[in-house]
Protein backbone atom coordinates (compact mmCIF):
# COMPACT_ATOMS: atom_id res chain seq x y z
CA UNK A 1 0.00 0.00 0.00
CA UNK A 2 1.23 3.49 -0.84
CA UNK A 3 1.06 6.60 1.27
CA UNK A 4 2.28 10.05 0.27
CA UNK A 5 4.67 9.97 -2.68
CA UNK A 6 8.19 11.20 -2.35
CA UNK A 7 8.61 14.83 -3.28
CA UNK A 8 9.11 14.89 -7.02
CA UNK A 9 12.09 16.40 -8.80
CA UNK A 10 10.25 18.36 -11.48
CA UNK A 11 12.25 20.55 -13.86
CA UNK A 12 15.39 20.10 -11.79
CA UNK A 13 13.99 21.20 -8.43
CA UNK A 14 13.80 19.15 -5.27
CA UNK A 15 10.39 20.47 -4.29
CA UNK A 16 7.85 21.17 -7.01
CA UNK A 17 5.99 24.45 -6.84
CA UNK A 18 2.81 25.20 -8.75
CA UNK A 19 4.72 27.32 -11.26
CA UNK A 20 7.23 24.53 -11.80
CA UNK A 21 4.40 22.10 -12.42
CA UNK A 22 2.81 24.51 -14.84
CA UNK A 23 6.04 24.77 -16.82
CA UNK A 24 6.46 20.99 -16.73
CA UNK A 25 2.93 20.51 -18.12
CA UNK A 26 3.54 23.01 -20.92
CA UNK A 27 6.91 21.52 -21.82
CA UNK A 28 5.47 17.99 -21.91
CA UNK A 29 2.68 18.74 -24.36
CA UNK A 30 4.88 20.95 -26.47
CA UNK A 31 7.35 18.07 -26.64
CA UNK A 32 4.56 15.80 -27.86
CA UNK A 33 3.53 18.01 -30.76
CA UNK A 34 0.78 20.15 -29.23
CA UNK A 35 0.44 23.90 -29.87
CA UNK A 36 -0.01 26.23 -26.90
CA UNK A 37 -3.15 28.38 -26.89
CA UNK A 38 -3.11 31.83 -25.22
CA UNK A 39 -4.61 32.40 -21.80
CA UNK A 40 -7.36 35.01 -21.39
CA UNK A 41 -8.77 36.97 -18.46
CA UNK A 42 -11.15 35.04 -16.22
CA UNK A 43 -13.81 37.66 -17.02
CA UNK A 44 -15.91 36.42 -19.92
CA UNK A 45 -15.94 39.31 -22.38
CA UNK A 46 -18.29 37.47 -24.74
CA UNK A 47 -21.81 38.71 -25.35
CA UNK A 48 -23.44 35.50 -24.11
CA UNK A 49 -22.89 32.82 -21.52
CA UNK A 50 -21.58 33.10 -17.98
CA UNK A 51 -20.01 36.23 -16.53
CA UNK A 52 -16.71 34.43 -15.87
CA UNK A 53 -14.59 31.83 -17.64
CA UNK A 54 -15.65 28.61 -15.93
CA UNK A 55 -13.60 26.21 -18.04
CA UNK A 56 -10.40 26.29 -20.03
CA UNK A 57 -12.52 25.16 -22.98
CA UNK A 58 -14.75 28.26 -22.95
CA UNK A 59 -12.45 30.59 -24.96
CA UNK A 60 -11.59 27.74 -27.37
CA UNK A 61 -14.99 26.11 -27.79
CA UNK A 62 -15.18 27.40 -31.35
CA UNK A 63 -12.41 25.01 -32.39
CA UNK A 64 -14.60 22.06 -31.47
CA UNK A 65 -17.56 23.53 -33.32
CA UNK A 66 -15.51 24.49 -36.39
CA UNK A 67 -12.31 22.37 -36.33
CA UNK A 68 -11.08 23.99 -39.55
CA UNK A 69 -10.61 27.24 -37.59
CA UNK A 70 -8.25 25.63 -35.03
CA UNK A 71 -4.54 26.51 -35.25
CA UNK A 72 -3.75 22.79 -34.90
CA UNK A 73 -5.50 19.51 -34.25
CA UNK A 74 -3.34 19.11 -31.10
CA UNK A 75 -3.40 21.97 -28.58
CA UNK A 76 -2.95 22.72 -24.87
CA UNK A 77 -3.46 25.63 -22.48
CA UNK A 78 -3.22 26.78 -18.88
CA UNK A 79 -6.24 28.94 -18.07
CA UNK A 80 -7.48 30.55 -14.86
CA UNK A 81 -11.16 29.85 -14.23
CA UNK A 82 -13.78 31.06 -11.75
CA UNK A 83 -16.07 28.36 -10.31
CA UNK A 84 -18.66 30.43 -8.47
CA UNK A 85 -21.09 27.50 -8.21
CA UNK A 86 -18.77 25.86 -5.68
CA UNK A 87 -19.79 28.59 -3.21
CA UNK A 88 -23.39 27.36 -3.33
CA UNK A 89 -22.77 23.70 -2.55
CA UNK A 90 -21.98 24.21 1.13
CA UNK A 91 -19.82 22.06 3.35
CA UNK A 92 -16.07 21.88 3.25
CA UNK A 93 -13.52 19.96 1.24
CA UNK A 94 -9.78 20.11 0.77
CA UNK A 95 -10.40 19.98 -2.99
CA UNK A 96 -12.96 22.75 -3.51
CA UNK A 97 -11.82 26.08 -4.79
CA UNK A 98 -13.38 29.03 -6.60
CA UNK A 99 -10.45 30.42 -8.57
CA UNK A 100 -8.34 27.69 -10.12
CA UNK A 101 -5.83 27.16 -12.89
CA UNK A 102 -7.05 24.52 -15.31
CA UNK A 103 -4.42 22.62 -17.29
CA UNK A 104 -5.94 21.23 -20.48
CA UNK A 105 -4.97 19.62 -23.75
CA UNK A 106 -7.19 19.13 -26.80
CA UNK A 107 -7.11 16.75 -29.73
CA UNK A 108 -9.40 16.97 -32.75
CA UNK A 109 -10.38 14.11 -35.04
CA UNK A 110 -8.51 11.24 -33.34
CA UNK A 111 -9.50 7.61 -33.89
CA UNK A 112 -9.20 6.47 -30.30
CA UNK A 113 -8.47 7.75 -26.81
CA UNK A 114 -5.62 5.39 -25.89
CA UNK A 115 -2.77 7.51 -27.29
CA UNK A 116 -3.62 10.54 -25.16
CA UNK A 117 -4.51 8.43 -22.13
CA UNK A 118 -1.05 6.92 -22.36
CA UNK A 119 0.49 10.38 -22.53
CA UNK A 120 -1.48 11.36 -19.41
CA UNK A 121 -0.18 8.31 -17.58
CA UNK A 122 3.37 9.07 -18.73
CA UNK A 123 3.20 12.63 -17.45
CA UNK A 124 1.91 11.56 -14.04
CA UNK A 125 4.30 8.65 -13.57
CA UNK A 126 7.46 9.73 -15.39
CA UNK A 127 7.41 13.52 -15.10
CA UNK A 128 5.62 13.98 -11.77
CA UNK A 129 6.80 10.63 -10.35
CA UNK A 130 3.47 9.71 -8.81
CA UNK A 131 3.24 6.02 -7.84
CA UNK A 132 1.62 4.10 -10.69
CA UNK A 133 0.15 1.55 -8.28
CA UNK A 134 -1.99 4.36 -6.79
CA UNK A 135 -3.50 5.54 -10.10
CA UNK A 136 -7.01 4.29 -10.91
CA UNK A 137 -9.16 4.97 -13.96
CA UNK A 138 -12.95 5.24 -14.01
CA UNK A 139 -14.41 4.71 -17.48
CA UNK A 140 -17.71 3.95 -19.15
CA UNK A 141 -18.75 0.30 -19.13
CA UNK A 142 -18.13 -0.23 -22.84
CA UNK A 143 -15.83 -2.91 -24.19
CA UNK A 144 -14.18 -0.60 -26.73
CA UNK A 145 -13.49 2.13 -24.17
CA UNK A 146 -12.21 -0.27 -21.53
CA UNK A 147 -9.93 -1.90 -24.11
CA UNK A 148 -8.46 1.50 -25.03
CA UNK A 149 -7.89 2.34 -21.34
CA UNK A 150 -5.93 -0.88 -20.88
CA UNK A 151 -3.98 -0.25 -24.09
CA UNK A 152 -2.90 3.05 -22.54
CA UNK A 153 -0.99 1.06 -19.92
CA UNK A 154 -3.41 0.98 -16.98
CA UNK A 155 -3.53 -2.42 -15.29
CA UNK A 156 -6.94 -4.17 -15.41
CA UNK A 157 -7.21 -4.28 -11.61
CA UNK A 158 -6.99 -0.47 -11.51
CA UNK A 159 -9.68 0.14 -14.14
CA UNK A 160 -13.20 0.66 -12.74
CA UNK A 161 -16.19 0.46 -15.08
CA UNK A 162 -19.24 2.61 -14.39
CA UNK A 163 -22.58 2.24 -16.18
CA UNK A 164 -23.66 5.70 -15.05
CA UNK A 165 -20.62 7.62 -16.25
CA UNK A 166 -20.24 11.39 -16.03
CA UNK A 167 -21.50 13.20 -19.11
CA UNK A 168 -20.23 16.38 -20.74
CA UNK A 169 -22.44 18.98 -22.41
CA UNK A 170 -21.49 22.34 -23.94
CA UNK A 171 -23.21 24.11 -26.80
CA UNK A 172 -24.20 21.26 -29.17
CA UNK A 173 -21.31 19.08 -28.00
CA UNK A 174 -21.93 15.90 -26.01
CA UNK A 175 -19.24 13.72 -24.52
CA UNK A 176 -18.30 11.23 -21.81
CA UNK A 177 -15.65 11.38 -19.10
CA UNK A 178 -12.72 9.13 -18.33
CA UNK A 179 -11.37 10.04 -14.89
CA UNK A 180 -7.95 9.33 -13.39
CA UNK A 181 -8.07 9.08 -9.58
CA UNK A 182 -5.08 9.02 -7.24
CA UNK A 183 -4.96 7.16 -3.94
CA UNK A 184 -3.23 9.64 -1.66
CA UNK A 185 -2.76 9.68 2.10
CA UNK A 186 -6.18 9.05 3.70
CA UNK A 187 -8.32 9.40 0.59
CA UNK A 188 -8.80 9.42 -3.16
CA UNK A 189 -8.26 12.49 -5.32
CA UNK A 190 -9.93 13.04 -8.73
CA UNK A 191 -6.80 14.14 -10.54
CA UNK A 192 -7.28 14.36 -14.30
CA UNK A 193 -10.28 14.13 -16.63
CA UNK A 194 -10.38 13.18 -20.29
CA UNK A 195 -13.60 13.84 -22.19
CA UNK A 196 -14.22 12.15 -25.53
CA UNK A 197 -16.72 13.82 -27.86
CA UNK A 198 -17.88 11.77 -30.87
CA UNK A 199 -17.68 13.50 -34.25
CA UNK A 200 -18.55 11.24 -37.17
CA UNK A 201 -16.13 8.30 -37.26
CA UNK A 202 -13.64 10.09 -35.00
CA UNK A 203 -13.61 11.72 -31.57
CA UNK A 204 -12.47 15.07 -30.21
CA UNK A 205 -10.76 15.19 -26.83
CA UNK A 206 -11.05 17.75 -24.04
CA UNK A 207 -9.28 17.42 -20.69
CA UNK A 208 -8.89 19.02 -17.29
CA UNK A 209 -6.29 18.85 -14.52
CA UNK A 210 -6.34 21.46 -11.76
CA UNK A 211 -2.95 22.99 -10.99
CA UNK A 212 -3.67 23.72 -7.32
CA UNK A 213 -4.86 20.19 -6.69
CA UNK A 214 -1.94 18.38 -8.29
CA UNK A 215 0.60 20.79 -6.79
CA UNK A 216 -0.03 19.79 -3.18
CA UNK A 217 0.02 16.11 -4.16
CA UNK A 218 3.43 16.42 -5.81
CA UNK A 219 4.68 18.45 -2.85
CA UNK A 220 3.57 15.65 -0.52
CA UNK A 221 1.42 18.06 1.53
CA UNK A 222 -1.89 17.17 3.23
CA UNK A 223 -3.70 19.92 1.30
CA UNK A 224 -3.06 23.09 -0.66
CA UNK A 225 -3.32 25.08 2.57
CA UNK A 226 0.16 23.81 3.43
CA UNK A 227 1.68 25.04 0.15
CA UNK A 228 2.37 28.50 -1.33
CA UNK A 229 -0.94 28.23 -3.20
CA UNK A 230 -2.80 29.11 0.04
CA UNK A 231 -0.08 29.13 2.69
CA UNK A 232 0.26 32.94 3.01
CA UNK A 233 -3.33 33.09 4.28
CA UNK A 234 -2.45 30.79 7.16
CA UNK A 235 -0.33 33.53 8.75
CA UNK A 236 -3.61 35.22 9.65
CA UNK A 237 -5.49 32.12 10.79
CA UNK A 238 -7.32 32.60 14.13
CA UNK A 239 -6.91 29.85 16.74
CA UNK A 240 -10.54 28.73 16.50
CA UNK A 241 -12.66 27.28 13.65
CA UNK A 242 -9.79 26.46 11.28
CA UNK A 243 -12.04 24.82 8.68
CA UNK A 244 -14.26 27.89 8.47
CA UNK A 245 -11.17 30.07 8.07
CA UNK A 246 -10.06 27.89 5.16
CA UNK A 247 -13.34 28.82 3.47
CA UNK A 248 -12.49 32.48 4.14
CA UNK A 249 -9.14 31.94 2.41
CA UNK A 250 -10.79 30.29 -0.60
CA UNK A 251 -13.28 33.14 -0.98
CA UNK A 252 -10.70 35.87 -0.36
CA UNK A 253 -8.35 34.44 -2.99
CA UNK A 254 -11.20 34.26 -5.51
CA UNK A 255 -12.63 37.72 -4.83
CA UNK A 256 -9.24 39.42 -4.78
CA UNK A 257 -8.09 37.48 -7.84
CA UNK A 258 -11.20 38.52 -9.77
CA UNK A 259 -10.73 42.17 -8.78
CA UNK A 260 -7.05 42.06 -9.74
CA UNK A 261 -8.01 40.57 -13.10
CA UNK A 262 -10.30 43.49 -13.89
CA UNK A 263 -13.64 42.67 -12.27
CA UNK A 264 -15.45 45.03 -9.90
CA UNK A 265 -18.20 44.77 -7.31
CA UNK A 266 -21.62 46.03 -8.32
CA UNK A 267 -25.36 45.60 -8.21
CA UNK A 268 -25.74 43.42 -11.28
CA UNK A 269 -23.91 41.06 -13.61
CA UNK A 270 -20.36 39.99 -12.82
CA UNK A 271 -20.11 42.73 -10.20
CA UNK A 272 -23.02 41.27 -8.26
CA UNK A 273 -21.35 37.84 -8.24
CA UNK A 274 -18.14 39.29 -6.79
CA UNK A 275 -20.03 41.42 -4.25
CA UNK A 276 -22.06 38.44 -3.06
CA UNK A 277 -18.88 36.41 -2.59
CA UNK A 278 -17.23 39.32 -0.77
CA UNK A 279 -20.10 39.54 1.70
CA UNK A 280 -20.08 35.80 2.25
CA UNK A 281 -16.35 35.89 2.96
CA UNK A 282 -16.79 38.94 5.18
CA UNK A 283 -19.41 37.19 7.30
CA UNK A 284 -17.26 34.08 7.66
CA UNK A 285 -14.22 36.19 8.58
CA UNK A 286 -16.17 37.91 11.33
CA UNK A 287 -17.41 34.53 12.57
CA UNK A 288 -13.87 33.24 12.98
CA UNK A 289 -12.28 36.46 14.22
CA UNK A 290 -10.12 36.64 11.10
CA UNK A 291 -8.91 39.95 9.67
CA UNK A 292 -11.17 41.71 7.12
CA UNK A 293 -10.67 40.79 3.49
CA UNK A 294 -8.83 44.04 2.72
CA UNK A 295 -6.14 42.99 5.23
CA UNK A 296 -5.82 39.64 3.46
CA UNK A 297 -5.12 41.25 0.06
CA UNK A 298 -1.29 41.02 0.29
CA UNK A 299 -1.57 37.30 1.16
CA UNK A 300 -3.91 36.76 -1.78
CA UNK A 301 -1.44 38.43 -4.15
CA UNK A 302 1.31 36.11 -2.87
CA UNK A 303 -0.92 33.11 -3.51
CA UNK A 304 -1.73 34.26 -7.03
CA UNK A 305 1.98 34.80 -7.68
CA UNK A 306 2.56 31.17 -6.65
CA UNK A 307 0.40 29.92 -9.54
CA UNK A 308 1.86 32.27 -12.13
CA UNK A 309 0.05 35.63 -11.89
CA UNK A 310 1.84 38.83 -10.95
CA UNK A 311 -0.96 41.28 -10.21
CA UNK A 312 1.18 43.39 -7.87
CA UNK A 313 0.55 46.57 -9.87
CA UNK A 314 -3.15 46.32 -8.97
CA UNK A 315 -2.81 45.91 -5.19
CA UNK A 316 -3.66 49.52 -4.31
CA UNK A 317 -6.76 49.51 -6.55
CA UNK A 318 -7.96 46.20 -5.12
CA UNK A 319 -7.50 47.34 -1.51
CA UNK A 320 -9.41 50.55 -2.31
CA UNK A 321 -12.27 48.47 -3.77
CA UNK A 322 -12.37 46.20 -0.71
CA UNK A 323 -12.45 49.21 1.62
CA UNK A 324 -15.33 50.68 -0.38
CA UNK A 325 -17.20 47.39 -0.22
CA UNK A 326 -16.63 47.20 3.54
CA UNK A 327 -18.24 50.63 3.97
CA UNK A 328 -21.16 49.63 1.76
CA UNK A 329 -21.60 46.39 3.70
CA UNK A 330 -21.66 48.27 7.01
CA UNK A 331 -24.27 50.65 5.64
CA UNK A 332 -26.26 47.69 4.36
CA UNK A 333 -26.11 46.13 7.84
CA UNK A 334 -27.42 49.31 9.47
CA UNK A 335 -30.33 49.40 7.08
CA UNK A 336 -30.91 45.69 7.71
CA UNK A 337 -31.05 46.21 11.47
CA UNK A 338 -33.52 49.09 11.00
CA UNK A 339 -35.68 46.83 8.85
CA UNK A 340 -35.60 44.06 11.48
CA UNK A 341 -36.49 46.52 14.22
CA UNK A 342 -39.58 47.61 12.27
CA UNK A 343 -40.60 44.02 11.55
CA UNK A 344 -40.20 42.93 15.18
CA UNK A 345 -42.12 45.98 16.43
CA UNK A 346 -44.92 45.28 13.96
CA UNK A 347 -45.20 41.66 15.08
CA UNK A 348 -44.99 42.57 18.77
CA UNK A 349 -47.83 45.05 18.33
CA UNK A 350 -49.97 42.26 16.86
CA UNK A 351 -49.05 39.86 19.64
CA UNK A 352 -46.99 37.60 17.39
CA UNK A 353 -44.10 35.90 19.17
CA UNK A 354 -42.94 33.52 16.47
CA UNK A 355 -40.79 34.20 13.44
CA UNK A 356 -41.45 31.62 10.74
CA UNK A 357 -38.94 30.11 8.36
CA UNK A 358 -40.56 31.80 5.35
CA UNK A 359 -40.28 35.28 6.86
CA UNK A 360 -36.74 34.58 7.98
CA UNK A 361 -35.78 33.37 4.50
CA UNK A 362 -37.31 36.47 2.92
CA UNK A 363 -35.31 38.73 5.23
CA UNK A 364 -32.03 36.99 4.61
CA UNK A 365 -32.49 36.36 0.88
CA UNK A 366 -34.31 39.37 -0.55
CA UNK A 367 -32.92 41.85 1.97
CA UNK A 368 -29.45 40.33 1.95
CA UNK A 369 -29.20 40.24 5.76
CA UNK A 370 -26.65 37.72 7.00
CA UNK A 371 -28.50 34.83 8.73
CA UNK A 372 -26.12 34.95 11.71
CA UNK A 373 -26.80 38.68 12.17
CA UNK A 374 -30.56 38.16 11.89
CA UNK A 375 -30.51 35.32 14.44
CA UNK A 376 -28.42 37.35 16.89
CA UNK A 377 -30.80 40.31 16.62
CA UNK A 378 -33.93 38.19 17.09
CA UNK A 379 -32.46 36.51 20.16
CA UNK A 380 -31.64 39.91 21.65
CA UNK A 381 -35.29 40.86 21.15
CA UNK A 382 -36.50 37.73 22.94
CA UNK A 383 -37.58 35.82 19.85
CA UNK A 384 -36.58 32.23 19.34
CA UNK A 385 -34.50 31.99 16.21
CA UNK A 386 -36.23 29.91 13.55
CA UNK A 387 -34.75 26.57 12.66
CA UNK A 388 -34.24 26.45 8.89
CA UNK A 389 -34.69 23.13 7.14
CA UNK A 390 -31.56 21.02 7.06
CA UNK A 391 -29.88 21.30 3.69
CA UNK A 392 -28.44 18.01 2.55
CA UNK A 393 -25.32 18.64 0.52
CA UNK A 394 -24.90 16.30 -2.44
CA UNK A 395 -22.10 13.77 -2.37
CA UNK A 396 -19.27 14.74 -4.72
CA UNK A 397 -16.21 12.90 -5.93
CA UNK A 398 -14.10 15.39 -3.99
CA UNK A 399 -15.61 14.03 -0.76
CA UNK A 400 -13.36 11.01 -1.23
CA UNK A 401 -10.57 13.20 0.16
CA UNK A 402 -12.05 14.59 3.40
CA UNK A 403 -10.20 17.35 5.24
CA UNK A 404 -10.64 16.11 8.79
CA UNK A 405 -9.85 12.38 8.63
CA UNK A 406 -6.64 11.00 10.21
CA UNK A 407 -3.82 10.19 7.83
CA UNK A 408 -4.62 6.51 7.23
CA UNK A 409 -4.49 5.11 3.67
CA UNK A 410 -7.53 3.54 2.00
CA UNK A 411 -7.06 -0.21 1.87
CA UNK A 412 -9.39 -1.10 -1.00
CA UNK A 413 -9.57 1.88 -3.35
CA UNK A 414 -11.24 -0.15 -6.06
CA UNK A 415 -14.18 -1.08 -3.83
CA UNK A 416 -14.61 2.53 -2.74
CA UNK A 417 -14.67 3.77 -6.34
CA UNK A 418 -17.09 1.08 -7.44
CA UNK A 419 -19.50 2.01 -4.64
CA UNK A 420 -19.18 5.72 -5.41
CA UNK A 421 -20.99 5.31 -8.74
CA UNK A 422 -24.35 5.17 -6.98
CA UNK A 423 -23.69 7.84 -4.34
CA UNK A 424 -22.28 10.96 -5.91
CA UNK A 425 -23.83 13.88 -7.76
CA UNK A 426 -22.51 13.52 -11.34
CA UNK A 427 -21.09 16.98 -11.87
CA UNK A 428 -17.53 18.00 -12.64
CA UNK A 429 -15.76 17.94 -9.28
Amino acid sequence: MSGAPARADVAGRSEATAQTLRRAFEAFWRRHGHVQLPEVSLINRGSAGTYFIGSALTPHLRYFIEPSQAPSDRMFTAQRVFWTRRADLGGHSALWNLLQVMLSFYALGVRSIDEHLELMRMFLVEDLRLPEADLFVIAERRDDILTQVRRAGFAPDRVIAWTRMMQFSAHQLRGTYVRIVLRYRHGLIPLWDLIYIPRGDAVDLDSCMLLERVSFVVDGAPSWFETPVFGPFMRYAPPTEPLVYEQVAVIARAVIGALADGADCGARGAGHVVRRLFRTGRALARQTGAPPLRSLAPAAFECLQAVGYDFSGHLERVVHTLEREERLAQDHERRGVAFLEREVARRRARGLRVIGNEDFAAWTDSRGIAPTDAIAFLEQQGYAAPTPPVRVRPVLMTDLYPRTVPDAPIADARAVLEAMEHRYLPIHG
